[in-house]
């Protein structure tokens, strides 16, 4: 158990290669990982006849990802952190505080980093805003959004209700700007 096994397997197709791990799972399940290689979990008692056919069985689905992955490569940005991007995002995070500092009094401090899975996030005991470095590939509305979500977590730390209520209040255009975001630069992240 824990193993992996590269298994080769031909058909009308030619030749699929996947590498298989036995686990104590119940089923059995297919992921294509950024390397564009398949990869197989299956119980320990599921036989390797029936995960060779469910591999060709699943190889529409498995194809698509791999176009899905492929394409995303084409069309990313390389990315390089430099001074002039942090100071672009530095100004823009210090206007958008300024133009809502009657709402969100006190001091708040800023750090810029790389992140994989999040815009931005806010430190409560530490009244820190961070946002992703990768946040320069946006247009300057979409930064704003970030920036005013994070501050309006300083008044509403959730999602709930209340944290809706005050960022539609400050930026009634902000769902426009969130899905701006998603679909221009979203890819990125």
């Amino acid at each position: 158990m824990g193993l992996m096994e590269e298994i080769r397997i031909k058909s009308g197709q030619g030749e699929t290669v996947y590498y298989l791990q036995r686990k104590k799972i119940k089923s059995v399940n297919i992921r294509v990982k950024e390397d564009c290689r398949i990869y197989v979990s299956a119980a320990l008692s599921v036989s390797r006849d029936f995960i060779d056919k469910f591999v060709l069985n699943n190889s529409r689905r498995i194809a698509e990802r791999i176009e899905q992955i492929r394409k995303k490569k084409e069309t990313a940005v390389p990315f390089r952190r430099d001074g002039q991007a942090e100071a672009a995002l530095k100004q823009i995070y210090t206007e958008t505080l300024s133009k809502y500092a009657h709402i969100f009094t006190g001091q708040f401090s800023l750090k810029i980093r790389t992140m994989k899975t999040r815009w931005g996030t806010y430190n409560s005991k530490k009244r820190a805003v961070t946002l992703n470095a990768k946040l320069i590939l946006a247009p300057k509305a979409c930064v704003e959004y970030i920036v005013l979500h994070e501050l309006c977590h300083s008044k509403f730390p959730n999602h709930g209700n209340d944290f809706y209520i005050l960022l539609e209040d400050l930026m009634p255009d902000h769902k426009l700007r969130r899905k701006m975001l998603r679909e221009e630069v979203g890819k990125y992240l």
